[in-house]
């Protein structure tokens, strides 16, 4: 059996039942506050702070209970003595009637999170191993634009802007040596992200519009439209032909820097037209809502060699043409990569899929008595 003591690991003879200690229950205190204050006959000023407790998910808290479980190649043990992530977070906005039925507005927000975990290779004591350690740290900053136009003669209108950017210590290269307790050489994760959002919504009130043989033709129609646009994130990427294999979770060969490349942006343009019918008492909605309407094909995630989706590049390498060498290995090979790509590989971004949702229509009728 083992036991963990300051994170070198150490035999003992004792039972499994005294070989770990019950997880000790904590207490967070989350005050938030929140003030809106009208500065003016068009001006609305608001502030906020709030702070936010949440545990780590219950998987990282397994412990290991064999040598095993700490000298595999792939094994991250767990850590029972992970505290809560705490989050920080504050913000000052403002919101201006520009013009009758116009407002615009900005809020400028930061966030801090500690206590995140990470992932650790603890060194210094016997067996090295990679375990998850709870000092990881995330610092967010942003600016978020809005233009609302209140519906006028059937036309509401709303777009949104977020500019953010993300920072925090990378744990795929840092190493605790237990021997020295600190941290060496820890690197930032670094993020810059753009997110625009336009939504317009016409609205034809029953009786109204263009007449045919005396029928109002558009009467009760809606038309919604939303166009999101977003910039493509962060990912580490790994320098080609250089000591790739299928089976590493991460090797030292980095292209770049710790986040320093990018998956392309992605857009999206989602349609709804519903049309309204009255039917004894009630109304009847008919209505066709078109996801991802143009059909666009958006990257979430890509192989980090390559750059690219559906090729890892394990085929161009010295191993991996060596290992692929009969029409049945390479058979394998292809499945192992085509569909889709990456999901659950190591060498991909851990996106948890890799293209974007796919065109979606959905038709329907709804009858309110």
């Amino acid at each position: 059996m083992l036991v963990v003591a300051r994170g070198v690991a150490t035999q003992t003879d004792a039972p499994r039942a005294e070989a770990f200690a019950r997880t000790r229950r904590t207490v967070r205190f989350q005050p938030r506050v929140g003030v809106r204050v009208q500065a003016g006959p068009r001006a609305v000023v608001t502030a906020y702070a709030v702070r936010l407790s949440r545990r780590p998910d219950p998987s990282l808290f397994v412990p290991f209970t064999a040598y095993e479980e700490v000298s595999g190649a792939s094994a991250v043990t767990g850590n029972a003595g992970l505290q809560p992530e705490t989050t920080d977070a504050a913000g000052v906005g403002v919101e201006l009637a520009a013009a009758p039925g116009v407002t615009v507005g900005a809020q400028a927000w930061a966030r801090q999170t500690r206590g995140v975990p990470v992932r650790r290779t603890f060194e210094g004591g016997f067996p090295t191993y990679t375990g998850v350690a709870g000092d990881g740290r995330r610092d967010e900053a942003g600016l978020d634009l809005t233009l609302a136009v209140a519906r006028t003669r059937g036309v509401a209108l709303h777009a949104a802007y977020a500019l953010a950017t993300v920072s925090g210590a990378s744990s795929d290269r840092d190493v605790f040596d237990v021997a020295r307790y600190e941290l060496a050489t820890p690197s930032d994760a670094r993020g810059l992200r753009h997110a625009l959002d336009l939504a317009a919504d016409v609205q034809v009130p029953s009786g109204r519009g263009p007449r045919v043989a005396g029928v109002a033709v558009l009467g009760g129609l809606g038309v919604g439209v939303v166009v999101a646009v977003q910039s493509g994130a962060a990912y580490t990427a790994l320098r080609p032909n250089v000591g790739f294999s299928v089976f590493d979770s991460f090797t030292t060969e980095v292209r770049g820097g710790i986040n320093e490349a990018r998956l392309p942006w992605t857009s999206q343009v989602d349609l709804r037209v519903e049309r309204r019918f009255a039917v004894g008492g009630g109304t009847l909605r008919a209505f066709a809502w078109a996801e991802n309407l143009l059909g666009t094909r958006n990257t979430l995630a890509v192989y980090r060699s390559t750059g690219d989706p559906a090729e890892d590049g394990f085929a161009a390498t010295p191993a991996g043409q060596q290992a692929l060498d009969t029409p049945g290995e390479r058979l394998l090979y292809a499945a192992y990569t085509g569909g889709p790509a990456g999901v659950g590989s190591f060498q991909a971004t851990g996106a948890p899929f890799v293209y974007g949702q796919p065109r979606q229509v959905r038709l329907g009728i709804v009858v309110e008595l």
